[in-house]
């Protein structure tokens, strides 16, 4: 078991000189499939995330992932397509005292989940993890940066435009994280843009209010309000983000109890992206699931033996 860890199955069997199906068949005997529910008492947070498994929209797997005691992460099953059907099926096949147990989910920004998550598991908090809404609402801000750049460049000199140049950085990056020349380009900037500074000081203000800690009620008050903030001050590209804002604020604003997000899911995918690759043409989930659970705890389970 231990030289199937982040190995392919033909490796192992040439280093023992086996076949391969006898390789096969000692890792069917040694990770349980499906998930054995028997050897958890209670789950309290489980996380739902959709990944492509190959090249193409339609061939897409869900990762079921919870953490582990010292802050690891565990795969719980791989299902075979992100439709509602399926994640409900899978939730309603753990023993219901079990289920109780499951207090919050930290998934995709994904309609399916959520539906499915209130269907199966009605009483748990669905958390939404803030890098998709803050992807968006720094998008705009970058738009109208682009936008602000092309129409100085058109109204200024070549000799002048050269001064505003390589400010791409100094705005995306945090004000902290300014070196003091850099801080200085961007300021220039802003005196001769007040739009592209109106952009970057409302996209700071929601950023430091998203990681303010703060009750659920307070959090949402204080994101509506930059919301009607953001409308009054006429900047088209950054109100693309306050309808999705909008949509999902309960999901969004539950991190700020205990400061819990769904980054188990985020770090999961973050990790896991070289071991799919190394997946590729791996088309049956459970040995799929299999594989995954070596890879990220196969030292954990095998190393005493």
């Amino acid at each position: 078991m231990r030289l199937l860890i982040n190995a392919p199955v033909a490796d192992a069997a040439r280093k023992l000189g086996v076949s391969e199906d006898t390789i096969d068949g000692i890792r069917d005997r040694g990770i349980a499939h499906p998930v054995d529910w028997g050897t958890w008492e209670r789950r309290g947070v489980i996380g739902l995330a959709a990944v492509a498994r190959t090249r193409g929209p339609r061939d897409v797997v869900v990762w079921v992932t919870g953490p582990r005691a010292g802050g690891s992460v565990e795969m719980l099953a791989v299902l075979a397509d992100r439709q509602k059907e399926t994640v409900v099926a899978f939730l309603c096949s753990m023993p219901e005292a079990l289920r109780r147990t499951i207090e919050r989910a930290g998934m995709d920004m994904d309609e399916g989940f959520v539906s499915a998550m209130e269907a199966a598991v009605p009483w748990a908090e669905i958390v939404i993890e803030r890098c998709p809404g803050a992807r968006a609402y720094r998008d705009g801000a970058d738009t109208g940066r682009k936008q602000e750049l092309q129409r100085r460049k058109r109204a200024l000199p070549t000799v002048e435009s050269a001064d505003i140049h390589g400010t791409m950085w100094p705005f995306r990056q945090r004000p902290v994280a300014l070196e003091p020349p850099e801080g200085e380009l961007r300021e220039r900037v802003f005196t001769d843009s007040p739009k592209r500074a109106a952009a970057y000081h409302r996209r700071e203000d929601l950023t430091e209010r998203c990681e303010r800690d703060d009750t659920n009620a307070g959090a949402t008050g204080a994101l509506r309000a930059w919301s009607k903030r953001v409308r009054a001050s006429g900047l088209v590209e950054c109100n693309r983000c306050l309808g999705t804002r909008e949509r999902w604020m309960d999901a969004i604003t539950h991190d700020c109890h205990d400061r819990q997000t769904s980054g188990v899911v985020e770090g999961f995918n973050n990790r896991v992206s070289m071991r799919k690759r190394r997946c590729d043409g791996i088309f049956n989930v459970g040995s799929l699931c299999q594989r995954l659970t070596l890879d990220l705890n196969g030292y954990q389970l095998f190393g005493h033996i």
